[in-house]
């Protein structure tokens, strides 16, 4: 705790600059020495004047509530200059001032000053005041739903009010430039891919659904975005609930191809050397190690391991990706097996064929792509990745093609794209075939004979599409689930 002058001189400096359009390096120095050297003690002292602005706001007294208007508004203003560039948001180092804020309930007191002016229940006057506060606090919102999920700023965020008071935002009295939709469109679906976040929202559904169900939110812009993104609320929150009572139990292949044997978790060894293959037995270790290739691929699979161990994601957060991806891939099997035509009957070099999911945008577009072992780079534009950003290495892309390869069918790749912050990111997902023989290993098999008769790609493209109807009609029997190896 500093001493009180300091405390004084500390609000001093800070309302010095609190009309300016921005903060120095050197500006903010001095405004974190006064306070005491550090962004721990900086918003410590913010949290402070934070606090009181908020109780002057709430008061009955006219001249307080106009106080405290005009100081909760100039502290969000120096908050949102004090803290300007996104990637370090997007990082979320712990030592930020903005970390520090948020660890001291800065989120509920935010949250608190929006319903205030959402509820519409303040003088006209006081009303026109926390206009520009608000505006910073919009702006704050954002920065707050754009972090990584794995900070828990978003699951925070969600059950201490900060969602709810942004969808009251949308009432028919609302200031038409006060928007929420980019939260709404963009961070808040890419956010529903982690397991935290659904929980916090399966929580405060019913009290959201008492904002979202009444007339004046029905009349809002962003209400079809809100009845689009509840559904998939209650899809991802219906899976969540399901996997926690145990009804999607992790599932496991043996990595030696010549067994390939298919259990649950318990019942499986991991290399002790990558961590990333599985085994039965040691004597299918020992088979994969001689004459499978792993002694080659060993120490691949354990840099891969270790570049999917840095994206953020817990234990539960990858164990949630695999239940969503085989809910994913049974949905959309069909616009998966049109896309899979058009790739494999458009080239006689194939190669393997890669589903990807990319939840970086929000809800999931699924693409198959043909990727060869070699590829440095596949996407459009932006959102396009080099395998060394999705596998860590080039070497360990092969490595992961190469096992899909050698395993007759038995394994395929999935990768799942999702953003933290304004960072892409990738996660490598196995798909295995416990029986039958899958929709798209046919295909290949009817492209691979077509293109060798040297067919036009247009009847080549007839005959994977009649097989893939042959297969539905026939109703053909393939059970496979997705492995995280996390």
């Amino acid at each position: 705790m500093q001493p009180l002058h300091r405390a004084d001189d500390a609000r001093w400096v800070i309302m010095i600059y609190f009309t300016k359009n921005q903060f120095s390096a050197s500006k903010m120095a001095i405004i974190r020495s006064a306070a005491g050297g550090t962004d721990e003690a900086l918003a410590e002292l913010g949290m402070r004047d934070f606090t009181l602005g908020l109780e002057l706001l709430k008061s009955s007294q006219h001249v307080e509530k106009v106080i405290g208007s005009t100081f909760f508004g100039r502290l969000l203003l120096f908050f949102t200059h004090c803290e300007p560039r996104r990637d370090s948001i997007a990082i979320m180092d712990p030592h930020t001032f903005f970390a520090s804020l948020c660890a001291r309930r800065f989120i509920p007191i935010l949250s608190e000053y929006l319903l205030l002016y959402s509820l519409g229940q303040q003088p006209a006057e006081i009303a026109e005041r926390l206009v520009p506060g608000v505006h910073c606090a919009m702006l704050i919102a954002g920065l707050i739903f754009m972090t990584p999920a794995g900070t828990l700023l978003i699951p925070e965020a969600i059950e201490q009010g900060l969602l709810e008071a942004l969808l009251r935002m949308h009432s028919d009295k609302t200031e038409p430039e006060i928007k929420i939709k980019p939260i709404l469109d963009d961070a808040l679906p890419r956010a529903l891919i982690h397991a935290t976040v659904v929980q916090s929202i399966g929580k405060v559904l019913p009290r959201l659904r008492l904002v979202t169900q009444t007339a004046s939110f029905r009349k809002s812009a962003i209400y079809g975005e809100w009845l689009m993104w509840e559904k998939v609320v209650e899809e991802r929150n219906g899976l969540l609930k399901k996997y926690v009572a145990g009804g999607y139990p992790a599932k496991r292949m043996c990595d030696n191809t010549t067994c390939s044997k298919v259990g649950l978790e318990a019942e499986f060894k991991r290399c002790s050397g990558c961590s990333w293959t599985v085994y039965c037995c040691a004597a299918c270790q020992k088979t994969d190690w001689s004459s499978g290739g792993h002694k080659q691929g060993c120490a691949l699979l354990k840099s891969l391991l270790s570049h999917q161990t840095k994206l953020g994601l817990t234990s539960l957060e990858h164990d949630f990706l695999r239940v969503l991806l085989d809910f994913e891939s049974e949905r959309q099997a069909a616009e998966i097996a049109s896309q899979a035509a058009q790739v494999l009957s458009g080239s006689a070099l194939l190669a393997q064929p890669i589903t990807m999911y990319d939840y970086s945008e929000g809800l999931s577009p699924v693409r198959i792509l043909s990727v060869p072992d070699t590829v440095l780079y596949f996407g459009d534009g932006p959102a396009g990745a080099t395998t060394a950003k999705i596998a860590g290495s080039d070497a360990a892309w092969r490595e992961i093609v190469r096992l899909a390869r050698r395993s007759d069918g038995k394994a395929a790749i999935s990768v799942l794209v999702f953003k933290a912050g304004g960072d892409q990111r990738f996660v490598i997902v196995p798909r295995k075939v416990e029986r039958g023989i899958p929709k798209m290993v046919k295909m290949m098999k009817t492209a691979e004979r077509a293109h060798a008769q040297d067919l036009p790609r247009a009847e080549v493209l007839k005959l994977v599409q009649q097989v893939v109807q042959d297969h539905d009609e026939e109703r053909g029997e393939c059970e496979q689930f997705h492995q995280i190896s996390l």
